[in-house]
């Protein structure tokens, strides 16, 4: 099974469009300005985690990583998380995003819970607890679910459906979602 970044998971339930100009036309529009933002806002964030004790989240004494490549053959998904903090064999994703609403959407949902899948399968860890937030103060602990789980590997399916046709797959975007797509003069049938 081919390896996918799992940015991909998050940008299908954005607008499935997405992984299919990235993926099967090749396709790489200029960065947007936001995703030039978040790419500082990590690095700003490594160097002040390195220093951090974590003692907030109930995970003081813990084992810091940032930035980790995340990868499973079994899933076909790679990718790299934010921060992990080990602790036994007990493991935490920490997600940091400048959206205050990152939970609303089903995109970041699936993403941590694809590092997730991904650093329970490479630290064997026993359980995995993840948390979202700009800053480790406005973390969030977000549960995840066998159901979250489940719609990984789906979502992860469809990617594949989405990567091997030529058609164009079917959209859900809004025309909001629409104006804010890099790839938005490729699509030819929005408004």
């Amino acid at each position: 099974m081919r390896s996918l970044p799992v940015s991909l998971v998050r940008q299908y339930c954005f607008c499935p469009r997405v992984p299919y100009f990235m993926e099967r036309r090749n396709l790489r529009p200029p960065t947007p300005l936001w995703v030039k933002q978040g790419k500082k806002f990590h690095v700003d964030l490594q160097s002040i985690n390195s220093s951090r004790t974590f003692k907030y989240l109930k995970w003081d004494n813990a084992l810091i990583q940032s930035e980790v490549s995340l990868s499973s053959s079994d899933y076909g998904l790679h990718g790299i998380a934010d921060c992990v903090l080990v602790k036994g064999s007990r493991v935490a994703i920490l997600e940091f995003k400048i959206s205050s609403r990152y939970l609303e959407h089903r995109g970041y949902r699936l993403q941590c819970a694809a590092y997730a899948m991904l650093a329970k399968q490479q630290y064997k860890a026993e359980s995995v607890e993840c948390f979202v937030g700009r800053d480790v103060r406005s973390m969030k602990k977000f549960s995840i679910s066998n159901e979250l789980y489940q719609d990984v590997l789906d979502v992860r399916g469809l990617l594949d459906q989405v990567i091997s046709h030529d058609l164009l797959p079917e959209t859900s975007a809004s025309l909001r979602q629409c104006d804010q797509c890099e790839f938005n003069g490729f699509c030819g049938d929005r408004e």
